[in-house]
Protein backbone atom coordinates (compact mmCIF):
# COMPACT_ATOMS: atom_id res chain seq x y z
CA UNK A 1 0.00 0.00 0.00
CA UNK A 2 1.21 3.35 -0.73
CA UNK A 3 1.34 5.42 1.97
CA UNK A 4 1.03 9.56 1.12
CA UNK A 5 3.64 11.91 2.67
CA UNK A 6 2.09 15.23 4.27
CA UNK A 7 4.32 18.04 3.66
CA UNK A 8 2.84 21.03 5.02
CA UNK A 9 5.30 21.31 7.93
CA UNK A 10 8.41 20.68 6.54
CA UNK A 11 7.67 23.09 3.17
CA UNK A 12 5.90 25.59 5.90
CA UNK A 13 9.35 25.69 7.67
CA UNK A 14 11.30 25.75 4.69
CA UNK A 15 9.85 28.68 3.98
CA UNK A 16 10.47 30.33 6.97
CA UNK A 17 13.77 29.73 6.59
CA UNK A 18 14.06 31.41 3.31
CA UNK A 19 12.27 34.38 4.36
CA UNK A 20 14.51 34.09 7.78
CA UNK A 21 17.79 34.54 5.38
CA UNK A 22 16.09 37.17 3.26
CA UNK A 23 14.66 39.09 6.08
CA UNK A 24 16.63 38.53 8.82
CA UNK A 25 16.04 38.15 12.53
CA UNK A 26 14.67 35.29 13.48
CA UNK A 27 11.10 33.72 13.21
CA UNK A 28 8.43 32.82 15.87
CA UNK A 29 5.32 30.47 15.02
CA UNK A 30 3.01 32.39 16.42
CA UNK A 31 -0.08 30.66 15.47
CA UNK A 32 -1.66 27.58 13.98
CA UNK A 33 -5.22 29.12 12.79
CA UNK A 34 -6.32 25.96 10.68
CA UNK A 35 -5.80 23.87 14.25
CA UNK A 36 -7.77 26.72 16.55
CA UNK A 37 -10.12 28.61 14.56
CA UNK A 38 -12.75 25.85 13.13
CA UNK A 39 -15.45 28.33 12.45
CA UNK A 40 -14.02 29.17 9.42
CA UNK A 41 -11.43 28.29 6.82
CA UNK A 42 -8.11 29.58 8.41
CA UNK A 43 -4.31 29.57 7.27
CA UNK A 44 -2.03 27.18 8.15
CA UNK A 45 1.00 29.46 10.29
CA UNK A 46 1.61 32.45 11.58
CA UNK A 47 4.92 33.79 12.43
CA UNK A 48 7.01 37.23 12.79
CA UNK A 49 10.27 38.62 13.00
CA UNK A 50 11.17 41.13 15.11
CA UNK A 51 10.22 43.76 12.25
CA UNK A 52 7.42 41.98 10.17
CA UNK A 53 4.48 39.56 10.61
CA UNK A 54 3.73 36.59 8.18
CA UNK A 55 0.63 34.33 7.20
CA UNK A 56 1.52 30.86 5.06
CA UNK A 57 -0.71 28.45 3.24
CA UNK A 58 0.12 25.57 1.73
CA UNK A 59 -1.89 23.47 -0.89
CA UNK A 60 -0.41 20.59 -3.02
CA UNK A 61 -1.83 21.17 -6.62
CA UNK A 62 -2.87 18.47 -9.00
CA UNK A 63 -1.83 18.25 -13.07
CA UNK A 64 -5.45 17.01 -14.06
CA UNK A 65 -8.26 16.09 -12.35
CA UNK A 66 -7.90 13.24 -9.48
CA UNK A 67 -4.49 13.13 -10.34
CA UNK A 68 -3.97 12.01 -6.80
CA UNK A 69 -6.27 9.81 -6.11
CA UNK A 70 -5.14 8.41 -9.58
CA UNK A 71 -1.48 8.08 -8.64
CA UNK A 72 -2.15 5.83 -5.60
CA UNK A 73 -4.41 3.51 -6.84
CA UNK A 74 -2.10 2.92 -10.06
CA UNK A 75 1.17 2.92 -7.04
CA UNK A 76 -1.11 0.51 -5.51
CA UNK A 77 -1.60 -1.77 -7.88
CA UNK A 78 1.43 -1.98 -10.31
CA UNK A 79 4.35 0.04 -8.26
CA UNK A 80 5.57 -3.36 -6.62
CA UNK A 81 6.02 -4.75 -10.24
CA UNK A 82 9.46 -2.99 -10.42
CA UNK A 83 10.69 -4.65 -7.74
CA UNK A 84 9.41 -8.00 -8.24
CA UNK A 85 11.10 -7.60 -11.77
CA UNK A 86 14.34 -6.07 -11.29
CA UNK A 87 16.75 -8.37 -12.39
CA UNK A 88 14.27 -10.63 -14.04
CA UNK A 89 13.97 -9.12 -17.50
CA UNK A 90 16.83 -9.02 -20.85
CA UNK A 91 17.34 -5.59 -20.46
CA UNK A 92 16.04 -2.31 -19.34
CA UNK A 93 11.93 -1.53 -19.89
CA UNK A 94 9.06 0.77 -19.73
CA UNK A 95 5.80 -0.31 -19.03
CA UNK A 96 3.38 2.66 -19.63
CA UNK A 97 -0.53 2.35 -18.80
CA UNK A 98 -2.99 5.50 -19.61
CA UNK A 99 -4.50 7.47 -16.83
CA UNK A 100 -7.35 6.38 -15.11
CA UNK A 101 -7.01 2.71 -15.97
CA UNK A 102 -6.74 1.69 -12.72
CA UNK A 103 -9.58 3.43 -11.28
CA UNK A 104 -12.05 1.43 -9.54
CA UNK A 105 -10.15 -1.80 -9.13
CA UNK A 106 -10.76 -3.67 -5.79
CA UNK A 107 -8.03 -3.91 -3.69
CA UNK A 108 -8.91 -7.52 -3.21
CA UNK A 109 -8.17 -8.15 -7.39
CA UNK A 110 -4.51 -6.41 -7.04
CA UNK A 111 -2.85 -9.58 -6.38
CA UNK A 112 -4.38 -11.18 -9.75
CA UNK A 113 -4.43 -8.81 -11.95
CA UNK A 114 -0.59 -8.31 -10.48
CA UNK A 115 0.07 -11.71 -11.38
CA UNK A 116 -1.33 -11.68 -15.08
CA UNK A 117 0.70 -8.58 -16.00
CA UNK A 118 3.72 -9.32 -14.52
CA UNK A 119 3.16 -12.82 -16.44
CA UNK A 120 3.26 -10.85 -19.61
CA UNK A 121 5.74 -9.09 -19.03
CA UNK A 122 8.13 -11.71 -18.78
CA UNK A 123 6.37 -13.15 -22.07
CA UNK A 124 6.83 -9.96 -24.29
CA UNK A 125 9.99 -9.08 -23.32
CA UNK A 126 11.58 -12.00 -24.13
CA UNK A 127 9.98 -11.52 -27.14
CA UNK A 128 11.35 -7.88 -27.85
CA UNK A 129 14.77 -9.10 -27.14
CA UNK A 130 15.70 -9.44 -30.54
CA UNK A 131 13.45 -6.73 -32.43
CA UNK A 132 15.85 -3.87 -31.75
CA UNK A 133 17.04 -1.28 -29.00
CA UNK A 134 13.47 0.80 -29.15
CA UNK A 135 10.59 -1.56 -29.87
CA UNK A 136 6.98 -1.81 -28.45
CA UNK A 137 4.06 -4.12 -27.97
CA UNK A 138 0.92 -3.19 -26.88
CA UNK A 139 -1.80 -5.52 -25.17
CA UNK A 140 -4.72 -6.01 -22.93
CA UNK A 141 -3.89 -9.39 -21.45
CA UNK A 142 -6.51 -12.23 -20.98
CA UNK A 143 -7.90 -11.05 -17.17
CA UNK A 144 -6.22 -7.38 -16.83
CA UNK A 145 -9.02 -4.40 -17.23
CA UNK A 146 -6.74 -2.49 -18.93
CA UNK A 147 -4.38 -1.78 -21.76
CA UNK A 148 -0.62 -2.67 -21.65
CA UNK A 149 2.32 -1.06 -23.63
CA UNK A 150 5.49 -2.53 -22.75
CA UNK A 151 8.64 -0.36 -24.49
CA UNK A 152 12.51 -1.46 -24.52
CA UNK A 153 14.34 1.24 -23.87
CA UNK A 154 17.78 1.52 -25.85
CA UNK A 155 19.67 1.28 -22.62
CA UNK A 156 22.17 -1.80 -23.56
CA UNK A 157 23.01 -2.51 -19.39
CA UNK A 158 20.86 -3.31 -16.35
CA UNK A 159 17.72 -5.53 -16.18
CA UNK A 160 14.92 -3.49 -14.31
CA UNK A 161 11.65 -2.05 -15.20
CA UNK A 162 9.72 1.17 -14.35
CA UNK A 163 6.11 1.93 -14.86
CA UNK A 164 4.59 4.91 -16.20
CA UNK A 165 1.08 6.92 -16.85
CA UNK A 166 0.14 7.97 -19.97
CA UNK A 167 -0.24 12.06 -20.65
CA UNK A 168 -3.76 12.46 -20.89
CA UNK A 169 -5.32 14.48 -23.06
CA UNK A 170 -5.90 18.82 -22.95
CA UNK A 171 -3.52 18.55 -20.22
CA UNK A 172 -2.77 22.16 -20.13
CA UNK A 173 -6.50 23.26 -20.05
CA UNK A 174 -6.83 20.63 -16.67
CA UNK A 175 -3.88 22.05 -15.37
CA UNK A 176 -4.46 25.41 -15.32
CA UNK A 177 -8.67 24.55 -13.92
CA UNK A 178 -7.01 23.04 -10.94
CA UNK A 179 -4.41 25.13 -9.98
CA UNK A 180 -7.10 28.03 -10.21
CA UNK A 181 -9.46 26.19 -7.81
CA UNK A 182 -6.55 26.30 -5.41
CA UNK A 183 -5.84 29.38 -5.94
CA UNK A 184 -9.81 30.24 -5.41
CA UNK A 185 -9.74 28.24 -2.46
CA UNK A 186 -6.80 29.92 -1.03
CA UNK A 187 -6.15 33.48 -1.72
CA UNK A 188 -9.52 34.39 0.30
CA UNK A 189 -8.39 32.75 3.27
CA UNK A 190 -4.88 35.03 3.33
CA UNK A 191 -6.55 38.11 2.50
CA UNK A 192 -7.87 37.85 5.99
CA UNK A 193 -4.38 37.82 7.07
CA UNK A 194 -3.12 40.60 5.17
CA UNK A 195 -5.97 43.13 6.28
CA UNK A 196 -4.75 42.88 10.02
CA UNK A 197 -0.87 44.06 8.35
CA UNK A 198 0.35 40.50 7.69
CA UNK A 199 3.12 39.52 4.60
CA UNK A 200 0.89 37.04 3.00
CA UNK A 201 2.47 33.64 1.27
CA UNK A 202 0.80 30.93 -0.67
CA UNK A 203 2.65 27.51 -0.92
CA UNK A 204 2.34 25.29 -3.85
CA UNK A 205 3.63 21.94 -3.55
CA UNK A 206 3.67 19.35 -6.66
CA UNK A 207 4.89 15.70 -6.93
CA UNK A 208 4.55 15.33 -10.19
CA UNK A 209 7.70 14.59 -12.18
CA UNK A 210 5.84 13.38 -15.36
CA UNK A 211 3.89 15.90 -16.30
CA UNK A 212 4.68 19.46 -14.76
CA UNK A 213 7.71 21.19 -14.74
CA UNK A 214 8.25 25.02 -12.73
CA UNK A 215 7.53 27.03 -16.18
CA UNK A 216 4.14 24.94 -16.94
CA UNK A 217 2.86 25.25 -13.37
CA UNK A 218 3.98 29.07 -13.19
CA UNK A 219 1.97 29.76 -16.34
CA UNK A 220 -1.08 28.21 -14.68
CA UNK A 221 -0.51 30.40 -11.77
CA UNK A 222 -0.29 33.69 -14.02
CA UNK A 223 -3.41 32.51 -15.47
CA UNK A 224 -5.49 31.67 -12.04
CA UNK A 225 -3.87 34.96 -10.36
CA UNK A 226 -4.98 37.57 -13.19
CA UNK A 227 -7.67 39.62 -11.67
CA UNK A 228 -7.86 38.96 -8.07
CA UNK A 229 -7.80 41.34 -5.60
CA UNK A 230 -6.79 38.85 -2.98
CA UNK A 231 -2.97 37.92 -4.83
CA UNK A 232 -0.36 37.39 -2.47
CA UNK A 233 2.46 38.79 -1.64
CA UNK A 234 4.64 35.95 -2.19
CA UNK A 235 4.01 32.40 -4.19
CA UNK A 236 6.30 29.65 -3.92
CA UNK A 237 6.97 26.29 -5.81
CA UNK A 238 7.98 23.24 -3.96
CA UNK A 239 8.75 20.84 -6.15
CA UNK A 240 9.05 16.88 -3.70
CA UNK A 241 8.60 14.87 -6.83
CA UNK A 242 11.46 12.21 -6.56
CA UNK A 243 12.10 12.29 -3.04
CA UNK A 244 14.87 14.90 -0.97
CA UNK A 245 15.99 17.19 -1.91
CA UNK A 246 13.19 19.24 -2.89
CA UNK A 247 13.07 22.78 -4.95
CA UNK A 248 11.78 25.40 -4.08
CA UNK A 249 11.35 28.19 -6.66
CA UNK A 250 9.43 31.83 -5.84
CA UNK A 251 7.13 32.32 -8.38
CA UNK A 252 6.29 35.88 -7.18
CA UNK A 253 8.05 38.08 -4.44
CA UNK A 254 6.29 41.33 -4.39
CA UNK A 255 6.52 42.69 -8.14
CA UNK A 256 8.78 40.30 -9.34
CA UNK A 257 7.55 37.37 -11.39
CA UNK A 258 9.01 34.23 -12.45
CA UNK A 259 11.43 33.83 -14.66
CA UNK A 260 13.09 37.21 -13.60
CA UNK A 261 16.98 37.04 -12.94
CA UNK A 262 16.49 37.34 -9.61
CA UNK A 263 13.62 34.48 -9.04
CA UNK A 264 15.23 32.48 -12.18
CA UNK A 265 16.99 29.85 -10.00
CA UNK A 266 15.77 27.27 -7.30
CA UNK A 267 16.97 26.56 -3.44
CA UNK A 268 18.07 23.51 -2.73
CA UNK A 269 15.78 22.05 0.24
CA UNK A 270 17.49 19.03 2.48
Amino acid sequence: MTIELKNEEPICRAVMCLIEGRDGGPMTVTDRPDRTDRRRPAVELLFESPSKRYAIEHTRIESFPSQIADGKAFSDLLEPLETALSGRLPGCFMLVVAVGATDGIRASDHGRIRGLVERWILSRASSLEGQGPSSTVTEQPPGVPFPLILHRTPTRRGSRLRIFRGRPEELEPQRAGRVQQAVARKCPKLAVQKVDGRETILVLESDDIALANCADICASVSLALAGRDDVPDSVFLVDTAGGRPWYLWALKEGADLYPCQRLRDPVEVA
